[in-house]
């Protein structure tokens, strides 16, 4: 070897220690004083062998994986259930006619039961999967963005994130679109550094998949399109890109029209907005069940934390340093444009403000949220806010969501073991009547009764939480000779037994109640 290739090979180490030592300290002029260079330059594989990110990553997966049993299927994962259990053909045909999403997830979920199973745990660990690997991509974003220190308190909030947690255990799509959604961010912000072709690339399909996956996700990719374009060097250096998310957009139109009016999304429009706006921030927060004490003051917690997240995303954006708030502006506007085009969206007549149609928001504003907490201005402040909110997030995820029946998914397993395998014909009717299919998957051969049967034994189960349609769901006692021999409590549910001295003849219309919210009985045979 000879002395010039020898020296180029240690100038080359010794740039590679600067870039990791530079990486995994603060900036001596606070975040940002580098001017970018050393947080764009780290290698990508020195950022998968940090040992920081490995162990959040590890924790990520560990709050994800280790109670994926610990709820029953709920009505939405029955659905999913259902669809997986179905021929290939059967799935695609039932995802068409039937659900608000895109297949992707479920034809990956088709695939993963093969292999683990469609128990809780192996159905829900195909969200576990993604919902880990969005912490990484999450980490990387910030770093990008603002480095180190904001990569730190980002990974930490993403891995321990309540809705983030919640998702990554629920046999849907949302896990899934989260991570894409992650994806197409971290490499949005890559190409704004140069529009390299391969940053583009990876963005324009990250971006498709996460709109094919969940509509929603589109949202989340017009601005950003947006924002590349108006930022492009040429139009020629862009417009191909676009040009291929555009046609991908295209091709899942005709879906996403099909089941516009036939997916069963309509009932968003029923939950009064003022209800749905006031859930936004405490769902970003402890996410759908945890921390349901301060459930009812859900209307303060979205003024404080509207207010509060304002307030650090400003002085982000006001004391941060050139290169970080180069960054962070766009990331910002994506996260807050997700929420602006829903609502302009409604406007027009498609309503989707949900809570949790959100998500793809979520890693930009926590982005956002964290680069303001890392400010070397506010360092104290800055870093308790952090722990605290770690805390609660870790409390949420740890302790009360995975042993607290009363935040959890409906229990319809609980009450499958409550009431037990059938030693002769019965009959439960459940209200609302559309989670009997949740109840089917812990009661085999329980089926809709659409004709007249004899039993001895009806079981009535009136699920008492928030429903949509706005309607109080009912159930109906049974006629004589019947009588009510034994009433439970189970989780928010009711559970009444009726008897009679011997079997008799049941209209099932004798059991129905009106309204989308009505009861509906479900007949299983002995054996």
């Amino acid at each position: 070897m000879s002395d010039g290739t020898r020296t180029r090979d240690i100038l080359d180490h010794n740039q590679v220690l600067y870039q990791l030592s530079y990486a995994h300290q603060a900036p001596a002029k606070g975040i940002g004083s580098d001017r970018g260079r050393g947080a764009a330059a780290l290698p990508c594989g020195a950022v998968l062998r940090s040992p920081v990110l490995i162990a959040l990553t590890a924790v990520g997966a560990l709050v994800r994986f280790a109670t994926l049993d610990a709820q029953s299927y709920w009505y939405d994962e029955a659905l999913t259930f259902e669809l997986v259990n179905d021929s290939f053909g059967g799935m695609l045909d039932g995802v068409f006619a039937h659900e608000a999403q895109p297949p992707p997830y479920f034809v990956l979920a088709w695939l993963w039961v093969k292999v683990f199973g469609a128990g809780e745990v192996g159905l829900r660990s195909l969200s576990a999967l993604f919902g880990t690997l969005t912490v990484p991509v999450a980490y990387e974003a910030a770093r990008r963005v603002g480095g180190a220190r904001v990569a730190l308190v980002t990974g930490v909030l993403t891995a321990l994130s309540p809705p983030l947690v919640w998702y990554s255990q629920e046999a849907r799509a949302y896990a899934l679109v989260a991570f894409l959604g992650a994806v197409a961010l971290l490499f949005f912000v890559r190409a704004l550094d140069g529009y390299a072709r391969r940053d583009l690339v990876v963005w324009a399909v990250a971006t498709v998949l996460a709109v094919a996956t969940h509509y929603f996700a589109l949202f989340l990719a017009l601005p950003m399109g947006l924002w590349l374009l108006l930022r492009a060097p040429s139009l020629r250096r862009i417009v191909p890109y676009l040009a291929a998310v555009a046609v991908g957009l295209l091709a899942v139109a005709p879906m996403l029209l099909h089941q516009q009016e036939h997916g069963g999304v309509n009932w968003i429009g029923d939950v009064p907005i003022r209800a749905r706006i006031r859930e936004i921030v405490f769902f970003f927060a402890f996410g759908p069940g945890g921390l349901g004490s301060l459930h009812e003051h859900r209307g303060v917690i979205f003024l404080l934390g509207g207010l509060l997240f304002a307030l650090v995303a400003g002085a982000a954006l006001a004391w941060s340093e050139e290169p970080v708030r180069r960054r962070l502006v766009p990331v910002l506007v994506v996260g807050l444009a997700v929420f602006a085009l829903a609502f302009a969206a409604r406007v027009v007549g498609s309503d989707y403000v949900l809570e949790r149609n959100f998500l793809p928001a979520l890693i930009p504003l926590t982005i956002a949220l964290a680069v303001g907490l890392c400010l070397p201005r506010v360092r104290r402040l800055g870093t308790g806010l952090a722990v605290v909110a770690a805390l609660a997030f870790a409390a949420v995820v740890i302790v009360e969501t995975p042993h607290d029946e009363q935040h959890q998914r409906d229990d319809w397993r609980a009450l499958a073991a409550r009431i037990g395998p059938p030693s002769e014909d019965r009959i439960v009717s459940v209200a609302p009547h559309w989670h009997g299919k949740a109840l089917r998957v812990y009661l085999p051969g329980l089926d809709y009764l659409q004709v007249p049967g004899r039993v001895r034994t009806i079981y009535t189960a009136q699920l008492e939480t928030f429903v949509p349609f706005g309607q109080a769901p009912a159930v109906r006692a049974p006629p004589p000779p019947f009588r009510e021999t034994r009433v439970q409590r189970l989780q928010y549910m009711t559970v009444r037994e009726y008897t009679a001295p011997e079997p008799v003849m049941i209209d099932p219309a004798a059991l129905r109640t009106p309204g989308r919210n009505g009861a509906g009985p479900l007949f299983q045979a002995a054996g």
